[in-house]
């Protein structure tokens, strides 16, 4: 007997096609009002059939690769913000394979390959269990593991479908945890986190951290990601820097490092080393110089005692 599932919209009649998209349109819009309407009708009703069919009846595709028109091209202050986060969890899980962190990696939930609808690019995202060796996407029927945690940082071109639709997206592939950070003013609170609790997603309550910073709880991570507070006007600070957006560690009560502080670390070590190195120079000169005068005197205390 063969399985029934939805069928797929490309086998729908064009009446049917806009009954489907209506009804979905209808159960997104009560369960998320920040869902962006303006999406594409045939993109929407891609993704409604993806998540109604099961993973074992989809296209054994070859693995996608991301193409140029995939791509978007971020702001210097998205970029910055995405690798302090992306190195801080490097520097967490160095040497380890079997944890896959990484930037806007595509992930693929569905093979409708041309339309490219079922693929999500979090802007952080975390596997675990998943090598992060030879990667070019990460594909859901082949691998059959959520991410444990997705991250968006919003954008002006972004920002709804990150709120909206890609929450949705995020929910129904099963990734437990959800944060969404803000550096502009598009919503309020910045920073926000969801728990997946039976199939959707619960906001997680801010929490002010030493140092003033604010941050939000991640089960999956152990981890609170958190922003400086009150987060500058333009995301920049007065020094050229970028504002703070990093990751605590309540076990360790201490900030995971950022790029500048891991360099200006090893760079102090260094100093130190040398430092060190100068000093055992130094005395080890010292030491030459006084057995050199101490051999000095002997040879001239020889040579008095032979003169007499």
């Amino acid at each position: 007997m063969r399985e029934s599932r939805t069928p797929h919209y490309r086998d729908l009649s064009d009446e049917a096609l806009d009954a489907y998209i209506e009804s979905l349109e209808i159960e997104r819009a009560a369960a998320d009002p920040w869902l962006l309407p303006a999406v594409d009708q045939r993109r929407i009703a891609a993704l409604g059939d993806a998540f109604h069919r099961t993973y074992h009846v989809l296209d054994q595709a070859d693995l996608p690769e991301e193409t140029e028109d995939e791509k978007l091209t971020p702001t210097p202050l998205h970029t910055a913000l995405c690798v302090g986060l992306q190195a801080g969890l490097e520097l967490r899980y160095h040497g380890r394979d079997d944890v896959l962190a990484v930037q806007e990696l595509g992930l693929y939930y569905d093979s409708v390959s041309d339309m490219r609808a079922g693929r999500a690019a979090p802007d952080l995202s975390v596997v675990f269990g998943a090598s992060p060796r030879g990667r070019r996407s990460y594909v859901f029927w082949r691998e059959r593991k959520a991410p444990a945690f997705a991250m968006e940082v919003l954008s002006p071109s972004t920002w709804q479908r990150d709120v909206g639709l890609k929450r949705d997206i995020y929910a129904k592939l099963g990734i437990r945890d959800y944060v969404i950070f803000d550096p502009d003013d598009h919503i309020a609170p910045r920073l926000q986190g969801f728990a997946l609790r039976d199939g959707a997603y619960q906001p997680v309550p801010a929490k002010a951290l030493p140092g003033g910073m604010v941050g939000v709880w991640s089960e999956a991570l152990g981890l609170y990601v958190c922003h400086e507070e009150p987060w500058p006007e333009s995301g920049w600070r007065t020094d050229g820097e970028v504002g703070k957006l990093r990751w605590y560690d309540p076990a360790e009560r201490r900030y995971l490092e950022t790029p500048k502080e891991t360099a200006q670390r090893a760079d102090q070590e260094q100093r130190r080393a040398d430092q060190e190195q100068e000093r055992a120079d130094q005395a080890q000169e010292r030491a030459d110089a006084a057995e050199a005068r101490v051999a000095e005197l002997m040879a001239r205390l020889q040579s008095l005692t032979g003169e007499r």
